[in-house]
């Protein structure tokens, strides 16, 4: 193995232990007496960590918790979507990101993940029904 193979290796090493890191701390804020506003925040930061991490039923539960915190946690919707997307639950992330949508009529980079989401999903439905046996 050569020095740059290495090199990236132990950069990977880094930002796994920087997301494991990340997600303990914030496990340990969730449990401090804090408004629940603040820990929904904790949990949408847990939540974009554990998406890093590929623990994608981590990051929907958390962010599901942050929304049940605070339902107008735009970034909790968000998350809630990527995490959807991740498990290609297609339904459920068009859902999360059209929420998105309407919290911040605005956010273009919301609107784009709406739109292609819905788009595969459609898709999905047509093969499927064009499946035949």
């Amino acid at each position: 193995m050569n020095s740059s193979k290495v090199s990236r290796i132990m950069r990977i090493i880094n930002i796994v232990n920087k997301f494991d890191d990340a997600i303990e701390q914030y496990t340990e804020a969730i449990y401090c007496k804090i408004p629940n506003e603040k820990k929904a925040v904790y949990y949408c930061n847990r939540s974009i960590a554990r998406l890093r991490m590929e623990d994608y039923l981590g990051a929907l539960f958390d962010s599901l918790e942050c929304i049940k915190l605070d339902n107008k946690n735009v970034k909790g919707y968000y998350r809630k979507g990527q995490a959807y997307v991740s498990m290609r639950k297609l339904k459920e992330a068009t859902d999360a990101f059209l929420t998105v949508c309407k919290l911040e009529p605005k956010n273009a980079d919301a609107r784009s993940k709406y739109e292609l989401t819905k788009k595969e999903y459609k898709a999905g439905l047509l093969a499927a029904a064009l499946y035949v046996e």
